[in-house]
């Protein structure tokens, strides 16, 4: 029997084989001198027209035979080939990824046992804006007289004795704002204005603007009391220094001082105890704080203390 073997294996030795009960041997021809198609079946070869026989190994049941077949899936093979075309799974490329931005800069490791670095402050003291809290408070309480006094000590002589708050009540009763009763207004406003305002300046313009003016510069001083109290309690609370010159006292002591001057100009109005003690009480408020130096420093103690960490 010829054989035709279409995976050139020309230098391979005959094979015995079995042909429809005839033994005879497949010897390996040239595939080019057979000008047809072959079967890959062995027990089914193709008959050429000179009658022999011919099949081309690698076919059905070469493995049987002693030939060459195909890998069975999953058999115990080195490269197993799939029966089927499967999806095989992904490769993934693993990304490297660096902590640092390049090749100089430290790697860094996480330490739960590290404990930050302590700050060491040198010895050198540090300083503080004195706070003359000495001064702040004697301040306010001098700002405080001048409110008392204001209300409750007597200032003004007119027919009787009236406190400067009893002034700026007369303006009120003056233009009607309220039934509100004054000695100021029946003691000195009432006989100057008695015919209006307009005509009260009119008849005798030094004593209605005297009369007038006194208990407008109290409103204003009384105002300006109240606000340095404020003023100078903040500074108190934030242990700040008072030093500096402060324009409202000084326009405060202005225009008390003003009162006791048109009180002793006045033929009609008088003063009393109480014109010096708002004008007085102004003078301290505006001196005192002129006796604290402005750039003065103490010892910041707070500041100046290192602190430390307990490991």
């Amino acid at each position: 029997m010829d054989n035709l073997n279409t995976n050139n294996n020309a230098a391979k030795q005959g094979r015995p084989g079995n042909l429809n009960g005839q033994e005879g041997t497949w010897v390996p021809v040239d595939s080019s001198a057979v000008p047809f198609s072959v079967s890959q079946d062995i027990n089914n070869p193709s008959i050429a027209p000179d009658g022999s026989y011919y099949y081309a190994e690698g076919g059905n049941n070469n493995m049987n035979n002693g030939g060459f077949g195909q890998i069975a899936a999953n058999y115990n093979n080195a490269i197993p080939t799939p029966s089927q075309i499967v999806q095989l799974p992904p490769i993934v490329q693993p990304i490297a990824l660096v902590p640092y931005a390049s090749q100089n800069q430290p790697l860094l490791q996480y330490d739960p046992n590290e404990r930050p670095e302590v700050e060491i402050t040198s010895n050198e003291p540090v300083y503080r804006s004195k706070p003359y809290s000495g001064f702040s408070v004697a301040i306010v309480l001098f700002a405080v007289l001048v409110c008392a006094a204001v209300c409750l000590i007597n200032a003004i002589f007119a027919v009787k004795g009236v406190t400067a708050l009893d002034s700026i009540l007369g303006i009120a009763a003056l233009f009607g704002l309220g039934n509100i009763t004054s000695g100021y207004y029946d003691g000195a406003l009432s006989s100057v204005f008695a015919d209006g305002f307009s005509a009260g300046f009119s008849a005798n313009m030094t004593g209605a603007l005297y009369a007038f003016l006194i208990p407008v510069f109290y409103v204003l001083a009384l105002v300006f009391a109240v606000i340095l109290v404020i003023y100078y309690l903040a500074k108190l609370g934030k242990r700040a220094n008072p030093a500096g010159f402060n324009a409202l006292a000084f326009i405060g002591f202005l225009l008390s001082a003003a009162n006791v001057v048109i009180m002793i100009l006045s033929d009609t109005i008088n003063y009393q105890i109480g014109a010096f003690v708002i004008a007085a009480a102004f003078l301290l408020v505006w001196l005192l704080p002129l006796f604290a130096k402005k750039n003065a420093q103490i010892l910041d103690y707070r500041a100046s203390k290192r602190t430390f960490i307990q490991e």
